[in-house]
């Protein structure tokens, strides 16, 4: 169920149980003073056991519900994968582009000509040369990317759009270490 409710917090539940004093993020009540749980008077044996269960038909039915609810959920997700086959990495490449930025420039133009906007973005960098490597966040969105998308989707003509295609792909040298920089988690989100 929790997964359920961390999906669609809103959705109808069948049970009403109070969280256990012993759980990580339990919260005492209001007015009541903040004590310790008590410790239980058994032992806890962490060792794995098979757990038998006594389902009564509530419970089944509450399962059940929960089942339809998520697979509902899951099936409001659609994803389709094309592929493009007119051009690959090579011909990108050998325009002076990066296939990375190529691509998310082609996201942002797309989504600026179906909503009219340009939304902040962002892509994971992998941290992996570091112990525990996380991800560090690199904005896509930039004072050429914003300028290339406007004029792209304007009435101008291809000659013009590619001269800014080609404008856009001349960022300063800053912007354009910041994939580099973010690799080396120095923190280049903004």
């Amino acid at each position: 169920m929790l997964l359920a409710r961390s999906i669609n917090p809103t959705a109808p539940t069948l049970f009403k149980a109070e969280l256990s004093p012993y759980a990580k993020s339990y919260k005492a009540p209001r007015g009541v003073v903040d004590a310790p749980p008590p410790s239980p008077g058994y032992r806890i044996d962490p060792a794995p056991k098979k757990l038998d269960w006594v389902l009564t038909p509530e419970l089944r039915a509450g399962i059940r519900y929960a089942e339809t609810r998520l697979s509902d959920l899951i099936c409001q997700n659609d994803c389709q994968a094309l592929e493009f086959k007119g051009y690959g990495k090579n011909f990108i490449t050998s325009h002076g582009f990066s296939p990375d930025a190529f691509v998310q420039m082609a996201f942002q133009a797309a989504y600026f000509g179906l909503y009219g906007r340009i939304e902040c973005t962002y892509e994971p960098a992998m941290t992996k040369a570091f112990l525990h490597g996380r991800t560090e966040a690199i904005r896509t969105v930039q004072p050429e990317s914003v300028a290339f998308v406007k004029v792209w989707g304007d009435a101008y003509s291809l000659n013009w759009k590619l001269i800014w295609v080609r404008l856009s792909a001349r960022k300063p040298p800053t912007t354009r270490r910041l994939p580099h920089y973010a690799k080396l988690a120095r923190g280049t989100s903004t």
